[in-house]
């Protein structure tokens, strides 16, 4: 399974695969890090997650707000996720 697309947004970044799989890092505040695995960067896996659209994704990005992701499969489907 490969990446093939991502999009990155002030707290993190969401990668999808070609076989419509995504997962989502976001990064913690100091405060925040209890029972968190947190890399070198300061990021942390939060949720992974399939499409169920039996197609992979082409393409992903936010709004200005952060609070919608517009999602682009490889069968020309669209889909929007909200952030919340």
């Amino acid at each position: 399974m490969g990446i093939s697309c991502r999009a990155s947004f002030s707290k993190g970044f969401i990668v999808g695969s070609d076989r419509g799989h995504m997962a989502i890092w976001v990064k913690i505040d100091d405060g925040d890090k209890d029972d968190l695995l947190i890399d070198d960067m300061g990021l942390s896996f939060l949720k992974r997650w399939h499409t169920d659209r039996k197609t992979g994704l082409s393409g992903i990005n936010f709004n200005i707000n952060e609070d919608l992701v517009a999602v682009a499969f490889t069968n020309n489907d669209i889909a929007t996720i909200e952030m919340s």
